[in-house]
């Protein structure tokens, strides 16, 4: 009897970590961005490329869009590919995540970044933007537009970002 309740013991300690572990590389944030931005987008808006690294090749749209949002917020976006047309934006928050944890963990959990983004293409995958890494990782792009002036209104609204108001 005693072994029986040891085994189970020892199989619901392996499920919690092994869902544990899963739930923390699902919420994990690599990815790198590319700037697309060029004259020919609407005032305020920026186009990036995500590029989302995973051991699955199929990966949501949600992920796409909340690692665009979350590089605009944190990495910022360097120069666009057209020449001197677009200088990039600097991170909306320079001071991290864990400066406002609790906020960010809301803004995301909830979808609030969802109204500042869009895929462009319908979310579909081109063959070029699929690339195999190695056995067990894939690097795949989709191209996001950001409503970036409204995303920055909102965090400085928010009081999460600064201003230029702030300088002074």
């Amino acid at each position: 009897m005693k072994k029986i309740a040891f085994l189970l013991c020892c199989m619901s300690l392996f499920v919690v970590l092994t869902a544990t572990a899963k739930d923390e590389e699902e919420n994990t944030y690599r990815y790198e961005l590319e700037n697309l931005t060029d004259r020919t987008m609407a005032d305020g808006q920026i186009m990036v490329k995500v590029w989302n690294y995973g051991k699955k090749e199929k990966i949501t749209r949600q992920t796409c869009m909340r690692n665009a949002v979350h590089g605009v917020i944190f990495k910022g976006v360097s120069g666009g590919r057209a020449s001197g047309l677009n200088k990039g934006h600097a991170a909306l928050c320079p001071d991290g995540y864990s400066a406002h944890t609790d906020y960010f963990d809301n803004f995301f959990n909830s979808g609030d970044y969802m109204q500042f983004v869009e895929l462009t293409n319908n979310g579909n995958i081109q063959p070029e933007d699929r690339i195999k890494i190695s056995s067990k990782e894939y690097k795949i792009g989709m191209v996001c537009i950001i409503n970036f002036n409204a995303l920055r209104d909102r965090l400085q609204k928010d009081g999460v970002s600064k201003g230029l108001n702030s300088l002074f």
